[in-house]
């Protein structure tokens, strides 16, 4: 149960991976760097694995900073 007002922020509809998706191809077109680089995504990649570990082993931390992105 709440009592008082509640604010819901407006939050854009726009899927983030298409974001970084479209912001990839115009700066290829452009000849221009891109905004993440491979160093970016390998993090990514290490925190979406230390997640599905995580998961795995009914949520157990699992610590990051030992991959790629050290």
């Amino acid at each position: 149960m709440r009592s008082g007002d509640i604010h819901i922020p407006k939050i854009p509809a726009t899927e983030p991976l298409r974001i970084v998706c479209e912001r990839f191809v115009a700066a290829v077109a452009d000849r221009a760097p891109t905004p993440s680089d491979g160093r970016a995504g390998a993090v990514v990649v290490e925190v979406l694995e230390a997640m599905s570990e995580s998961l795995a082993s009914s949520g157990r931390p699992v610590a990051l900073g030992t991959g790629a992105g050290a």
